[in-house]
């Protein structure tokens, strides 16, 4: 929409605005040493994952989001047809990947979001006696 072209030119006019630019890309060097315990994080658990990557993305490749897959084999991918900017011409398409995702692998798992399905229900219950 070319309304949020025009909320972001109107954020980036603010007084500040160039410092907290500045400060935002300076922070992503922080991330980098976090990767491994993310990574981690993400092996143990296996957090439900819907991956949503547009290939024409030249800041994250698409090589970048089918790494995630190293560590969560069960997550979806898709891969949009869009660059970086992808919400902002294909966010039909990317409302009905969450939408579906959510119904079919968040929401029948409502009493706990978090639980994998081989857990099942009996571990639910295990976790909520405990």
């Amino acid at each position: 929409s070319p309304d949020n072209w025009n909320m972001d030119l109107h954020f980036l006019e603010r007084p500040n605005a160039r410092r907290v630019q500045v400060d935002l890309l300076e922070d992503y060097k922080t991330n980098v040493p976090l990767y491994e315990a993310w990574q981690a994080f993400m092996r143990e658990h296996q957090p439900k994952t819907l991956i949503l990557w547009g290939q024409g993305d030249i800041f994250f490749t698409p090589a970048g989001g089918e790494a995630y897959l190293r560590d969560l084999p069960e997550a979806e991918l898709h891969r949009l047809d869009s660059g970086h900017f992808a919400v902002e011409d294909h966010l039909d398409e990317i409302a009905g990947h969450i939408e579906r995702f959510y119904e079919e692998k968040v929401a029948r798992h409502d009493e706990d979001p978090t639980t994998n399905d081989e857990e099942g229900a009996e571990g639910q219950a295990e976790r909520k006696t405990a």
